[in-house]
């Protein structure tokens, strides 16, 4: 093997190339909020389209109720979303914990 080729594999990097523990972890937390997220998306969107026929076939207004229900899901998770870092600095609990 060359200087380059052992330079170049995971396991002889210097400890500066490699990301911290830490980062490593709150990329993974992050990851996984978001899919999460994208999944509730999805989940609002069919329910919500769900709602919409129902209220068209039916005329019934009480389901004007649920779709209400459905929209503040959607503006939970959209905000959601935007609380999860997206830049240096920013920490995953911004997603679920209220600001005090």
């Amino acid at each position: 093997m060359t200087e380059e080729e052992k330079a170049t594999t995971p396991a002889e990097m210097e400890e500066s190339e490699q990301p911290a523990p830490e980062i490593a972890q709150q990329q993974r937390r992050v990851t996984s909020m978001k899919w999460l997220i994208y999944i509730g998306a999805i989940s609002v969107a069919i329910t919500l389209a769900f709602y919409l026929v129902l209220y068209f076939q039916t005329g019934a207004w009480q389901v004007l109720a649920e779709v209400g229900g459905v929209l503040l899901a959607g503006v939970s998770l959209a905000v959601a979303y935007w609380l999860i870092p997206t830049r240096k600095g920013w920490t995953l609990p911004g997603a679920v914990y209220w600001p005090q």
